[in-house]
């Protein structure tokens, strides 16, 4: 078994997550305004790679096709990630880290999404111009932004390295139906585009027997749009994130590494929060029934299906505590509600101080 490190580019503008279709009386109808989100989820992560040990392995995949369905399995596992219902396995991937960012061959990771106050028991004071404010949860998204870390210290906004990039499209309108049915089919999305050296990064560990791991420059479609980006894979050991020295807190915490499946009423049982939630759900598929992975089923029939939608705890939050006892039962409370194949694939990774 190794750990490879694979460095995601972005060829042109992506898209991750964001729903083109709502679900409304049973039908998927265009949804008007979609947003791609900032960064790839874990469960992209996953069929990534997936993918991409199908495409080293051509006497079980060719055309797009799986064609040595007990093989495939044996890769890949027999299914795609379900928080409801794990699959045995994910074949030779035995685990996946966190995602992170890399420039110029320097790794950056989510920051604490406080990372720009001072704590004095438990009151958040911003420092500006040799000036205090005090944090108002009430403005919360207003000062409050998301940084990457690297492990020197250096800190850099996230929307300063990915922007919005608008599109306007619309589906092909099938014959016979009515004028007002074809404006409907409009919709606005705002696709995204990293800035020039950044790369997405994660580790994995994958077993022996997996195929053809080489370190040549590879093409491959990730993400929605069939957005391409240039995958490297090489074999090093993975990246390790530790806060560092100079965030200052007197007081536990535990800190979202990742996005973080948990209880919806967790934040009782804290002193201080400052979080974000993510939306999440993921396209679900299984090597033995699906015959179709080109669109989603309403039926669930022989195609892709969606999952139901969960809110995540967001990369980046951290959550306060009166003592180390209090953080603890918050950290079990956290880990009885994780299941194994979550972690498996870089979700509920948590820091402790």
């Amino acid at each position: 078994m190794a750990n490879y490190h694979i460095k995601l580019t972005p060829v042109d503008t992506f898209f991750f997550g964001g729903e083109k279709h709502v679900e409304k009386d049973g039908k998927l109808e265009t949804n008007y305004f979609v947003e791609s989100n900032m960064y790839p989820q874990q469960t992209t992560l996953l069929g990534l790679l997936r993918y991409y040990l199908l495409l080293k392995n051509p006497t079980v995949f060719e055309s797009n096709k799986i064609i040595d369905k007990r093989k495939a399995a044996e890769i890949i596992g027999p299914s795609s990630f379900d928080y409801n219902t794990p699959p045995d396995n994910f074949g030779k991937i035995t685990s996946i880290g966190p995602l992170y960012f890399q420039y110029n061959d320097q790794s950056y990771f989510y920051a604490p999404l406080d990372i720009e106050f001072e704590m004095e028991k438990f009151q958040l004071k911003k420092v500006k111009d040799n000036k205090k404010t005090d944090y108002n949860a009430k403005d919360h998204y207003n000062n409050i932004c998301q940084y990457l870390i690297s492990g020197s210290g250096k800190t850099v906004k996230l929307s300063d390295i990915i922007s919005d990039v608008p599109h306007v499209g619309n589906e092909k309108a099938e014959k016979g139906i009515s004028k007002e049915e074809k404006e409907n089919k409009f919709y606005k999305q705002n696709a995204k585009m990293m800035k020039h050296g950044w790369c997405f990064c994660f580790d994995a560990e994958i077993a022996d027997g997996a195929g053809v791991i080489d370190t040549d420059d590879f093409f491959i479609p990730f993400g929605g749009e069939k957005s391409f980006f240039k995958m490297e894979v090489k074999k090093q050991p993975p990246a390790s994130f530790s806060l560092f020295d100079s965030f200052k807190r007197d007081t536990p915490f535990i800190l979202c590494v990742s996005d973080c499946f948990v209880m919806s009423d967790i934040l009782k049982h804290t002193s201080l929060a400052v979080n974000r939630y993510v939306s999440f759900r993921n396209i679900q598929s299984k090597v033995e029934e699906t015959k179709k992975y080109s669109g989603l089923s309403q039926t669930g029939d022989k195609q892709l299906s969606r999952s139901k939608r969960y809110n995540l705890l967001q990369r980046g939050s951290i959550l306060y505590f009166e003592d180390i006892k209090k953080r603890d039962e918050v950290k079990k409370l956290i880990e009885a509600n994780d299941k194994e194949h979550c972690k498996t694939i870089g979700f509920n990774k948590i820091l402790t101080r």
